[in-house]
């Protein structure tokens, strides 16, 4: 449920670019791409009138993409959430709005109506359409982020920072990520959100909000800032000659 309006045009967009671009069908491309992986994840839980329940998780979780040949949009995943006795509390499927390029490592959370506050939280990926690297061709450069700082506002936070575009073309939109730790460095929560129309092989500054105040926990000693590609993006046509 974050910023759903712009979510809802990265959809609409990904779907109008499948429609131009060639789709692979060889069913032995996704036998031979190993499933992404969950390297950690955490929740926070915040009360609010606006769910049934009055109880929303929000969940945070690092992905990664374990083949070096191959890259991926709109990957999915199962999110459950369950109570001390192992029942289920909250569950659904998540498409993410995020593009692993090869070997890739994503940040990705959203929120969940639960029935009562959890003691466990389940994120199974589901499923990549995966896209071989064609033969010949190397990944192309990872965006990056630099300078980057929070800013606290009266009751909210503020990021702001430099992302830098190696690619040879303009890019409407990569995703940003906050991740709170601890001192030792375990993930506490996250959150998201869109850094817009950055120039070629140029470096874009920004700052934005961080609107989702339960996905920020209430204590944190550091933080961690992550940068990626939305599903929005064309790899196949950036990686032509």
């Amino acid at each position: 449920m974050r910023k759903p309006g712009f979510e809802m045009f990265v959809r609409l967009c990904y779907v109008a670019l499948l429609c131009l671009t060639p789709f692979p069908s060889n069913a032995r491309t996704q036998e031979a791409a190993k499933p992404f992986v969950v390297t950690e994840s955490a929740f926070t839980i915040e009360t609010t009138s606006i769910s049934s329940t009055g109880l929303w998780m929000w969940w945070t979780a690092v992905f990664k993409n374990p083949n070096p040949g191959y890259y991926c949009a709109h990957p999915q995943v199962t999110v459950t959430a369950r109570n001390s006795s192992g029942e289920v509390v909250g569950t659904y499927e998540k498409s993410m709005v995020a593009f692993f390029t090869p070997a890739g490592t994503i940040a990705y959370g959203d929120n969940l109506e639960v029935l009562e506050v959890p003691a466990k939280l389940e994120i199974t990926p589901a499923k990549c359409y995966w896209t071989k690297l064609p033969t010949g061709i190397k990944p192309l450069p990872e965006f990056q982020a630099r300078n980057v700082r929070l800013i606290p506002i009266q009751y909210r936070l503020k990021v702001s920072g430099e992302v830098i575009n190696p690619l040879s073309q303009d890019i409407d939109s990569v995703m940003g990520a906050v991740l709170f730790r601890d001192q030792s460095g375990k993930l506490l929560g996250g959150d998201l959100f869109y850094i817009k129309n950055i120039p070629a092989q140029a470096t874009k500054p920004f700052m934005d909000d961080l609107l989702d105040r339960g996905a920020i926990p209430r204590r944190y000693d550091k933080f961690e800032f992550m940068v990626f590609p939305t599903s929005l993006i064309n790899y196949d046509r950036l990686l032509q000659p």
